[in-house]
């Protein structure tokens, strides 16, 4: 596996953190995917103290098209349609497979060379940055 020549960092708390993946497809474009990560398992459904902004430094030397999907709280957060008890029925099975949909978080930009990306990322939360050159 190659990948992105990336770095990332993220604002935090001493000993959390922000984890980041970012294989690239061998043409010079490729994927990130970051979240914020703890080993507290008392934040693990979500605290803003996990908070955190993402700076993706791609270093890339020509021009790219970014494109954004998130899940937190307020992007394809599929638990919010969940209001039932303790089992969906048949007829709410079928609403959240209806609902399940992941829309692109913003529209698509130009990233021009050198460029970076920033990232403000909720806990819970991930982002998936999909990066393709003009």
């Amino acid at each position: 596996m190659s990948e992105i020549p990336a770095a990332s960092t993220a604002s935090g708390a001493a000993g959390d953190s922000t984890a980041s993946d970012a294989p690239a497809n061998g043409d010079g474009d490729g994927e990130a995917a970051s979240w914020p990560a703890s080993g507290a398992r008392q934040l693990d459904r979500g605290s803003g103290e996990l908070d955190r902004r993402v700076r993706l430094d791609l270093g890339l030397a020509g021009p790219h098209t970014v494109r954004l999907w998130r899940v937190d709280a307020t992007h394809g957060n599929i638990a919010a349609r969940w209001t039932g008890g303790d089992w969906p029925t048949d007829e709410q099975w079928a609403a959240l497979k209806d609902a399940d949909v992941l829309p692109e978080a913003e529209p698509p930009r130009r990233l021009e060379p050198g460029e970076d990306i920033t990232l403000d990322l909720p806990n819970p939360g991930i982002a998936f940055v999909e990066i393709r050159p003009l």
